[in-house]
């Protein structure tokens, strides 16, 4: 799978220094020592040997040089990326704008240059631009939930053996779930309260029995979360199409065009604000242990 140019190589060892699987091994040939393919099954593809190799004396039949995109340094501040990250908000209030392409792809790309468990890439994205299916997802999200049990969070006779099942803290967010969504389906307000008007919606999927796609499809959220701000996008976790998905994924996924091989994992409203936040807001102080 990896091949070296001898001619080119400077044996400054880099290579398998950053090699993450053992692919890349070190020998002695004539007392001088040598990068060599020592495990070529357990390669990932990660491309790290290729990327810090200044001389490009290494071929890997799955990437090519061509294929490296040279990145300016960046040139971000401390002080910028923090008051970046502390201003997010959870935006659920947007104009009726419509995201342009370009930065949707711009979104796109860097959700799919997020990490992913052993490199397998496996995570997909469907982004929803049509105003009818967000409403038949908003209303197919909602009996779903509603008919799954958040319905029976009302039943007071029930409340002590869904807290040992829940917990007390998850067993009152459900029972609020419940008392916010019974007062929208009695006056028929249900609209908007999963997608809150966003023109948009991403969605993130992985393999059902990847046991790392729940972490992977975070992560590429997170990415997209954060370039979104600097496009003059808000966005907000869209968790009740993600529960609603993992309780019924043979009513969800075929509307979003997914197998019952793809979970969806992540989904996440996007548009323009309506309203910008300034200020950075408390937080309730969090355990902390350094060892």
């Amino acid at each position: 799978m990896i091949d070296f140019d001898r001619d080119k190589c400077t044996r400054c060892l880099a290579c398998y220094e950053v090699c993450p699987s053992a692919t890349i091994g070190l020998r002695k040939i004539d007392s001088k020592k040598e990068v060599f393919e020592r495990f070529p099954e357990s390669c990932i593809a990660c491309g790290h040997c290729m990327a810090v190799c200044d001389p490009h004396a290494i071929r890997h039949e799955l990437l090519i040089y061509d294929d490296f995109e040279q990145l300016e340094p960046v040139d971000i501040s401390p002080g910028s990326m923090r008051n970046l990250l502390l201003a997010r908000r959870s935006v659920r209030k947007y104009r009726k704008d419509q995201v342009p392409d370009d930065m949707v792809d711009s979104l796109i790309e860097v959700a799919t240059h997020a990490g992913t468990g052993g490199n397998l890439q496996t995570v997909g994205f469907t982004v929803i631009k049509d105003g009818e299916l967000l409403d038949r997802l908003e209303a197919a999200t909602h009996d779903v939930l509603w008919n799954s049990g958040l319905k029976l969070f009302d039943r007071k006779s029930l409340v002590p053996l869904l807290r040992l099942k829940f917990g007390k803290e998850a067993t009152e967010q459900l029972q609020r779930y419940h008392d916010s969504m019974k007062r929208k389906r009695d006056n028929d307000e249900l609209a908007g309260g999963v997608f809150r008007g966003a023109p948009m919606a991403i969605l993130a999927h992985d393999k059902k029995n990847n046991n790392m796609g729940q972490v992977n499809c975070a992560i590429a959220i997170r990415n997209i979360e954060v370039m979104a701000m600097t496009l003059g996008l808000g966005t907000c976790w869209a968790g009740f199409l993600i529960s609603a998905a993992k309780l019924r994924s043979k009513v969800i996924n075929p509307m979003i065009d997914l197998d019952d091989s793809r979970a969806v994992y992540g989904a996440l409203m996007v548009g323009y604000p309506k309203y910008e936040y300034d200020f950075k807001l408390p937080r309730v102080k969090r355990r902390l242990t350094v060892l």
